[in-house]
């Protein structure tokens, strides 16, 4: 003990002021490099040329549509020469989904297997497909 009663240590009321006197000293520091960085800035570049505007885009040009080809359709008699197919899980684990509907088949679901490629559609959508094209809906090749 110091002869005035006190301990010789840091008090609490020394310590924050230290504290406060650096975190003013930070703030006071920062505020500086601040100062100093838009100083530069401003004397070093601000005779920079300035960038050009870019120019405004081309206006949108019309699409030429060409005329709309002919149907085409399937002829009936090939269309009615595709053996219908039944879908069982038990035989048919290949497939899964008509590429038309893109709908997963069900047990009992009546399909076509095109025999130029081998895709395979529920009957009633690739009827559907094949009356107005006279190929197959995913790969084009003619049926």
């Amino acid at each position: 003990m110091t002869s005035d009663g006190t301990s010789g240590g840091a008090t609490r009321h020394d310590l924050t002021i230290v504290i406060v006197g650096i975190v003013i000293g930070a703030i006071a520091l920062s505020y500086g490099v601040y100062a100093a960085v838009q100083w530069v800035r401003k004397t070093c570049f601000s005779g920079a040329p300035q960038q050009a505007p870019l120019p405004p885009p081309p206006p949108p040009q019309e699409l030429e549509m060409g005329p709309v080809p002919a149907v085409d359709p399937a002829p009936p008699a090939r269309i009615a020469s595709f053996p219908v197919h039944v879908y069982s899980t038990d035989t048919d684990e290949r497939i899964s989904e008509c590429g038309v509907c893109l709908e997963d088949y069900a047990q009992g679901d009546q399909y076509w297997e095109l025999p130029t490629c081998g895709h395979h559609f529920h009957v009633a959508c690739l009827r559907v497909w094949l009356e107005s094209h006279s190929t197959c809906p995913f790969c084009r090749q003619t049926v």
